[in-house]
């Protein structure tokens, strides 16, 4: 299994325009590179001036994250989420913040930690699944198992091929949701008293203020060749805009030549010149968000 997921990411979450008369807050950015876990989070600490304590049995898991002009807060959520794919908790206390593991039971519905594997999924399956629909697939995976797994009515019916040869329903489960997720990259895999949902992420609808942005903001770039994400931070540079780019979504070589354009133009040009099948730009709340929704387009071809 791997550790380490690479993403890049420059926010995620809602931040709000601060009232008159109160200061704005603080931002910081930072970029980590297989960094472990408790030195990211004390150089995240520091740059916002935070404190926060990882507890003991916490997974010193290499990091991978680049972030820009984010809230020191929401920066930690991020590098919590990251670095155990779930299972960690980040608790604000009076003190400052508290890291520590998520209970299989816990009342709050969280991302399903691949560090932490389910007690009761250890049990071994053998079994092939050939064009076979994903709720089906969850419903033969589970029949022995000690919980339960639903599948959101939002979720498509995607087909799996995959064949398990006594492995546990916890790495089988795992497989399930990878697969499936090439095909949905909104798809999520979380778990709230012990019973697990696969369902799709939801998404604020786009902030006002954000589409005036896109709308009435103008670039000029001169003809150059980069690569996509570099081209993405050119676009959105003094912008103040957050945006985020799906793990999936191919670095591709893309040539622009932006004469006066607005964001919202200059991010369809983008589109267009990555060539990229599948590639789509969306939003939530304040934040644009680049991902692929294309088989084709996640195996590169």
């Amino acid at each position: 299994m791997r550790l380490l997921l690479p993403v890049l990411i420059l926010a995620l979450l809602i931040t709000g325009v601060p009232a008159s008369g109160q200061q704005a807050e603080a931002r910081i950015s930072f970029e980590f590179t297989q960094t472990p876990f408790r030195k990211a989070v004390e150089k995240v600490a520091q740059l916002g001036g935070l404190k926060c304590r990882v507890l003991d049995g916490v997974p010193d898991t290499p990091v991978s994250m680049r972030t820009q002009s984010v809230a020191p807060g929401t920066a930690l959520r991020l590098l919590v989420r990251q670095a155990a794919a779930g299972g960690l908790t980040l608790t604000r206390t009076e003190d400052g913040y508290v890291v520590g593991i998520e209970a299989v039971d816990s009342p709050h519905r969280t991302e399903v930690p691949r560090l932490f594997p389910d007690p009761r999924l250890q049990h071994r399956v053998t079994a092939r699944f050939e064009r076979t629909p994903l709720r089906l697939a969850v419903k033969r995976l589970f029949e022995k198992a000690g919980t339960t797994c639903e599948v959101g009515a939002r979720v498509p019916s995607v087909l799996l091929t995959l064949a398990l040869e006594d492995e546990t329903c916890w790495d089988g489960l795992l497989r399930v949701f990878d697969l499936a997720r090439k095909e949905v990259p909104a798809l999520r895999l979380t778990r709230q008293r012990g019973v697990y949902l696969l369902d799709l992420e939801p998404r604020d609808p786009p902030a006002p203020q954000l589409l005036e942005t896109l709308r009435r903001r103008r670039i000029t770039l001169a003809p150059t060749s980069l690569p996509l994400r570099a081209a993405l931070g050119k676009i959105f540079m003094g912008s103040g805009l957050q945006f985020s780019v799906a793990p999936n979504v191919p670095d591709l070589e893309v040539s622009l030549d932006l004469r006066d354009a607005t964001l919202e133009a200059a991010l369809q040009a983008l589109i267009r010149a990555a060539k990229a099948p599948g590639l789509t730009l969306s939003y939530s709340g304040d934040v644009v968000i680049l991902e692929v929704r294309s088989r084709d387009a996640v195996d590169g071809k």
